[in-house]
């Protein structure tokens, strides 16, 4: 059993971050709670997306999916979506605000993602692809610190609503990934996923911040004089 040292980190600074992070807003025994399903989510969705895609080629039978040791792979954006998922689907059962707590565990999902993949990193042997998406995601680790203190200072956010930072920082990933992709992968499916997942980001923002306000009235007082 080989568990890199980078990964533990990273999973036990999942933990701390998430509970220290929260714990002056939402019950202790929620957030242990919430943290554990979210990892579970992560790897067995990163397990399973995994499989999918090299459905034949990775495993033979079902048996092989449990085989972790054995046989190891493991899809890191179907992992992150799927932590995602269980988050959005926590928070509307417990009405926990969905974007306020995704910007609140921001810092603990990229430290999570940083240490799963600076692990793989170590183990293919300095792979310069992999070295490259760990940088990435230590960079937006520092973006995501200057957005969350400075995003009521933008004009253009209109709204000024928790969220800036999440779907700030998930824009410029996704999209620096898609470069990546098509640099060093020359893989243009995964690329244009990496688009699709920027511009939704974007997207997002635009929608939490008002920026597409205008836009909005505009289309409104032009149906208002059909």
């Amino acid at each position: 059993m080989n568990l890199g040292i980078l990964r533990v980190v990273g999973i036990v600074l999942f933990l701390y971050l998430t509970w220290r992070n929260l714990r002056d807003n939402y019950p202790s025994k929620d957030l242990i709670s919430y943290s554990w399903e979210a990892l579970l989510a992560f790897f067995v969705g990163g397990r399973v997306v995994y499989g999918l895609i090299n459905w034949g080629i990775w495993n033979t039978n079902l048996g092989d999916w449990l085989l972790v040791w054995q046989k190891p792979g493991m899809n890191y954006e179907g992992a992150y979506l799927a932590l995602i998922g269980v988050t959005v689907f926590i928070c509307n059962k417990k009405s926990w605000k969905i974007w306020t707590f995704l910007e609140q565990i921001l810092t603990s999902t990229l430290v999570l993602l940083l240490g799963v993949i600076g692990d793989e990193f170590v183990r293919a042997r300095f792979e310069i692809s992999l070295g490259l998406v760990s940088l990435l995601l230590i960079i937006c680790l520092v973006v995501a610190n200057i957005a969350k203190k400075k995003y009521r200072s933008f004009t253009w956010y209109k709204s000024g609503k928790s969220g800036f930072a999440w779907f700030f920082v998930n824009f410029v990933f996704w999209f620096l990934m898609m470069i990546i992709s098509l640099l060093f992968w020359n893989n243009e499916t995964r690329a244009f996923v990496y688009i699709f997942l920027s511009l939704t980001s974007l997207l997002g923002l635009f929608i939490l911040g008002d920026v597409l306000e205008p836009l909005l009235i505009f289309g409104k007082r032009k149906k208002q004089y059909e």
